[in-house]
């Protein structure tokens, strides 16, 4: 009735019907991309978690040996020392590694590919 009132040629409704089932398509797999979205989100989410559990647990080892090795009076000063020198260390550390690390907010939103190309450089970084 709609392709009689508008003048529309059996031709142009079958490719109006064809675009039809083609966005009925798309759109049974969207559920399916989200899924795979979620999965991928919950993998990042994981991956982050670990490598900062892994980061302190390795900055806290490293700190015990070393106030283990130091007397009390040695690990009084180097703890007050190293207070008051924190940004000082930070700024050494970023020159040395060669590069400054960088927010979230500062860098603004990440995709998948982002995250993959700087993971990809960040596990290549000792090679060469």
């Amino acid at each position: 009735m709609l392709c009689y009132d508008m003048s529309i040629s059996v031709d142009q409704e079958e490719r109006i019907a064809q675009l039809q089932n083609n966005n009925m398509y798309h759109s049974s797999t969207l559920p399916a991309g989200r899924q795979e979205v979620a999965m991928a989100k919950s993998v990042v989410r994981s991956l982050k978690h670990g490598i900062l559990y892994q980061g302190h647990s390795s900055a806290h080892r490293s700190e015990v040996a070393l106030l283990d090795i130091l007397t009390p009076e040695q690990s009084a000063r180097y703890l007050q020392w190293t207070a008051a020198n924190k940004d000082r260390c930070e700024r050494i550390l970023r020159n040395k590694v060669g590069g400054r690390p960088v927010a979230a907010a500062e860098e603004g939103p990440m995709n998948l590919d982002m995250l993959s190309q700087r993971l990809k450089a960040a596990l290549h970084f000792g090679e060469s």
